[in-house]
């Protein structure tokens, strides 16, 4: 059996059907030869020690886990069941491994970025598409234990860039009300949002503050633009899935987590909204349009 904890059903559905279909592919049918248990949090990350508790009690043999605070319930759960993270941001400099190549231990997986420096490219895609923007309001979570670095090098990327950056620190959906209210009173002239459960679980809501505040946006997974974001720079979280049932599927058949090195984005993506882009009265540069993986109209 496979323990898979996620935050939403609705919006976690795509994401757990490519993982369904990753085992399937490979010859695992539920029902027949493998039980997925899907755990749904619904966004509320105090309940992972709640659930991984009672997964661990009822026995599987892969546990599979999303983000950070995830990743590291789950490591804090059991040092037995082997773990399988997906979309981490840096898990060497998080701490959650020792290395990318030797993660040792019951515990591998893929990370979502490359580098802390990803989010300083979302910046500059931002500026290339909105080249008047120069005050920029930041949202990202402290579920990251090195988010407070990752936002420190940002600064300094767009003090270069002669940007102003002004993060505003979330972990829930209350928070994010909170710090969309005093976005609105700053009335900068961007907003960079960074991967985290909760920014993709209420991409939708953010898309439209932005589109209301006529605000040029880019996030770091694509499904925001699919809601109407003006773009996003990030690998695919399907992608991610996809590689995460791999991996799950290689431990089953009795190769150990921990010889199974960190995977690293195999490369990133570049959406734009082009309908969204006009309501701001925005036209993107042909050099961007012809670098981009999916354009919107």
């Amino acid at each position: 059996m496979i323990a898979v904890t996620d935050e939403s059903d609705k919006l976690a559905a795509p994401l757990i059907g490519a993982f369904r279909q990753t085992l399937h592919d490979a010859g695992y049918s539920e029902g027949r030869n493998i039980q997925i248990d899907i755990q749904y949090l619904a966004g509320r990350l105090e309940r992972y020690p709640e659930v991984l508790t009672d997964t661990i009690q009822r026995g599987v043999d892969v546990i599979v886990v999303w983000a950070p605070t995830g990743a590291f319930a789950a490591k804090r759960a059991t040092t037995a069941i082997p773990i399988v993270f997906l979309a981490v941001p840096n898990p060497v400099e998080n701490g959650l491994v020792p290395s990318f190549t030797h993660p040792g231990g019951n515990i591998t997986g893929i990370s979502w970025t490359a580098s802390p420096e990803d989010l300083a490219k979302c910046l500059q895609l931002l500026r290339e598409t909105a080249p008047k923007t120069t005050k920029v309001a930041a949202i990202s979570s402290r579920a990251d234990p090195i988010a407070f670095d990752t936002a420190r090098r940002l600064e300094a990327a767009a003090g270069v860039m002669k940007t102003q950056i002004d993060t505003h620190w979330v972990e829930n959906r209350e928070d994010l009300d909170r710090e969309l209210a005093v976005i609105r009173r700053n009335r900068p002239d961007g907003l960079l949002v960074a991967a985290s459960t909760v920014t993709y679980i209420h991409r939708k809501l953010i898309a439209d503050f932005a589109q209301d505040m006529r605000l040029p946006s880019v996030h770091q997974f694509r499904e925001a633009v699919m809601d109407g974001a003006l773009l996003s720079f990030g690998p695919s979280l399907k992608d991610v899935a996809e590689r995460g049932a791999a991996y799950a599927i290689k431990i089953l058949k009795g190769t150990k987590p921990g010889d199974l090195p960190v995977e690293q984005p195999r490369r990133y993506e570049i959406l734009i909204n082009l309908k969204t882009a006009k309501a701001l009265g925005l036209t993107i540069p042909p050099s961007l349009l012809a670098r981009a993986d999916q354009v919107i109209e």
